[in-house]
């Protein structure tokens, strides 16, 4: 019966529409005849012109001697490479991409191009002739066109093929998902009608415009983030935005409205940046699967923006919240999942926060190491994944599958300032009203300039229930408990002290996903909820001395005011 619910809610997010036309994509997908695919063109003209180079990155993947590497995870495919070979889907995925194009000499990129044309037929049961990784390829050959060394000598057989590629993405596009794989495909089919002349461009452009016009919209919230809350995704997407104001003309309609809205989007890129350079790991998100935040701005920049490097306040759409001193920053995730119809990329993170001291990251999400069904994957959006509070011993939603919520939780009533000074934050989330007692989840977070952490948790339940609330130390971190509610951290150099009320502390064996395919350990400490309904801890970094209780807080002797009284966080109508 639970995974009936979960089911039954999953479908109703989606929508009537978003339900229709998944139904509808599965109908045609089956009868669709892939052999036109593989006729040659109409007689495709390549006239590309870009402004500055455009900016390569591999994705992290890697072609060498017949060894791919992708996602964490290396195998042999062979020379000329098996291009069916049997792996996880997300690696097959990025070998289609043909992102590791870019690094090799010209005379292998000509001859492996030619080869996927010649071997790697057209087909609804090839990976690589999805719409994502042909959104993908089309980008990657493209840039090789513009370079002109590599692909240069067989451009009238490489242009039938992207011809045929491109007229495939039209014909396919994932108007059931939405999202970011829609927006990717209407990038990639304006950028190839800008640099390519021919009888099927004006409909590759008509279909792009309209997928622009109405996806930006909706995609890029107010604050400049995008809709699905993953700080990867938003780079993702950015880095192709870039690359149509770079060769799109000055006239064009759509290059003038970039122009106008990538500032507020590279000012959210900057926002989620730690110290070290890298994106914040919320929701699906890891390190360099998208260019590095600085790379992008540097291109950017190139382009005629002007660029801050690093950003700090309130982005109330997305719900981030950062403050940043130095080579302090802490992010704080308030947000909602995503969007109804598409929480494919959800953690179960509301309210969760990364934290960084000195220049490194101290505290930090669990990260994402995989895209395949099982417990693995389980494990990475799951809420003890997180530094929030888990009741129950459930997630704050139903995840379920590889990418689906059934249930899920919504943050309310959420204030936030950020300033020179620091950072407050409070709010609560409905993820376990679902739950015997309907508890709920309230928070609140103050930073102090100084260094220091101070969280106040509330589970207000009609019925007892458990609750933990756990922070994960980087990699590394040495943590030792030196009192019932104490601890001392030592952590990339930085000296920390925890203290903590209401709950018992304890040390967890944990792990960190940074990368797709990598799980370090780390150590985690888990406070677990005593019998009243409060907990709480300060982090503060040493030598400073912080206290906390249910009342309020002080540090090095002064007060630290709390927005909540307590008392006020358990108060229900």
């Amino acid at each position: 019966m639970s995974a009936l619910r979960r089911y039954v809610a999953a479908i109703s997010h989606l929508g009537a529409r978003q339900a229709a036309l998944n139904l509808v994509h599965r109908a045609r997908h089956r009868t669709r005849l892939f052999g036109r695919y593989a006729r040659s063109g109409r007689g495709l003209e390549w006239r590309g012109r870009a402004r500055v180079p455009l900016l390569a990155h591999d994705g992290g993947a890697h072609l060498d001697s017949g060894d791919f590497t992708a996602i964490g995870r290396t195998d042999v495919i062979g020379d000329p490479p098996y291009w069916d070979a049997d792996a996880p889907l997300l690696w097959l995925f990025n070998l289609h991409y043909f992102g590791w194009l870019d690094a090799l000499p010209p005379s292998e990129q000509r001859r492996l191009v030619l080869d996927w044309i010649e071997r790697y037929r057209p087909s609804g049961a090839r990976p690589g002739w999805r719409p994502y990784p042909l959104s993908l390829r089309l980008r990657h050959w493209a840039r090789a066109l513009f370079d002109g060394r590599g692909l240069a000598e067989e451009r009238p057989r490489i242009l039938a093929s992207l011809e045929a590629q491109a007229e495939c993405l039209a014909d396919t596009l994932e108007y059931h998902l939405r999202g970011n794989h829609l927006l990717e495909s209407g990038i990639t089919l304006k950028l190839v009608a800008a640099c390519a002349r021919g009888p099927a461009v004006s409909r590759w452009e008509r279909l792009a415009d309209r997928i622009l016009d109405v996806e930006l919209t909706e995609q890029f919230l107010l604050d400049g983030g995008h809709f699905e809350r993953s700080p990867m995704y938003h780079a993702l997407l950015l880095h192709g935005l870039l690359d149509l104001v770079n060769v799109l003309p000055e006239e064009d309609e759509r290059r003038v409205r970039l122009v106008e809205r990538l500032p507020g989007l590279l000012h959210f890129l900057a926002g989620m940046r730690h110290p070290d350079g890298e994106v914040a790991l919320f929701g699906d998100a890891a390190f360099g699967v998208a260019p590095e935040p600085g790379v992008l701005l540097d291109y950017a920049a190139r382009l005629g923006f002007k660029v801050t490097a690093f950003a700090s306040g309130s982005f109330p759409a997305t719900g981030y919240h950062v403050w940043r001193r130095g080579g302090d920053a802490l992010v704080v995730d308030a947000g909602p999942i995503g969007p109804d119809y598409l929480s494919t990329h959800a953690h179960g993170d509301l309210f969760s926060y990364e934290l960084s001291l000195d220049g490194r990251r101290v505290v930090v999400d669990g990260g994402t190491s995989t895209y395949e069904a099982g417990a693995e994957r389980d494990w990475v959006r799951s809420t003890r994944a997180h530094n929030t509070v888990e009741i129950g011993g459930v997630d704050q939603c139903e995840f379920f599958g590889a990418f689906r919520v059934g249930r899920r939780g919504r943050p309310r009533d959420v204030a936030a300032r950020v300033s020179e000074d620091g950072l407050q934050l409070s709010g609560w989330h409905d993820g376990y009203e679902r739950l015997s007692g309907s508890p709920r989840h309230h928070r609140e977070l103050v930073m102090a300039s100084e260094g220091a952490l101070f969280v106040w948790d509330a589970v207000e339940s009609r019925r007892p229930q458990d609750a933990v609330s756990r922070i994960r130390f980087a990699p590394g971190a040495h943590v030792e408990l030196v009192g019932p509610g104490a601890a001392r951290i030592e952590a990339g150099g930085v000296g920390l002290s925890l203290h903590a009320f209401g709950g018992t502390l304890s040390i967890e064996p944990g792990e960190y996903a940074p990368r797709f395919g990598v799980r370090e350990p780390c150590l985690v400490l888990a406070l677990r909820k005593g019998s009243a309904s409060e907990l709480g801890y300060a982090l503060a970094r040493l030598p400073l001395e912080a206290r906390i209780d249910p009342a309020g807080a002080t540090l090095g002797g002064r007060p630290v005011a709390r927005r909540s009284p307590s008392g006020s966080l358990g108060a229900r109508a």
